[in-house]
């Protein structure tokens, strides 16, 4: 069901980004009802910039990204490349999320290698395909890692 809705809940963000250029305060207004974020009117969701306070000091942010998934690994590596500090957490002993290689063992069922085959097979547990259309921040950093 949130597949399927995702092309109108971007329509309907850029309609309200569009109306919050024109007329701010209603686009705040409507940013917030959104049950998704609209950058630049919903609060939180303003840009960070990295540069220098009033004194000339230097400012630094410190961001911790909680998943070391697609998503976390994706957002850490590009708020590192944009100049914060970067904390990458993750429950697992490895990185990789729901994309990660799963070994199942199937030596109950295989109890003669020699004849029935390796018993530990290795397979992709859930990432079969990444429409471009949905997600163009993965392809963009695939792409610009050099990834096929």
């Amino acid at each position: 069901v949130v597949a399927a809705t995702l092309p109108v809940w971007m329509t309907l963000r850029s309609i309200i980004r569009f109306v919050g250029w024109v007329v701010p305060p209603l686009g705040r207004i409507l940013a917030w009802t959104m049950p998704v974020a609209v950058p630049g009117l919903t609060p939180g969701a303003e840009p960070l910039t990295i540069g220098e306070d009033k004194y000339g000091n230097r400012k630094e942010y410190s961001v911790a990204v909680i998943g070391g998934g697609i998503a976390g690994c994706g957002a850490a590596w590009n708020l590192a490349q944009d100049g914060f500090k970067v904390t990458l957490y993750e429950a697992r002993k490895q990185i990789s999320g729901n994309a990660r290689t799963f070994e199942w063992d199937f030596s109950p069922y295989r109890p003669k290698p020699e004849v029935d085959g390796d018993p530990v097979v290795k397979s992709c547990v859930s990432v079969t395909a990444w429409p471009p259309l949905f997600y163009k921040n993965y392809t963009c950093l695939l792409e610009t890692l050099g990834i096929e």
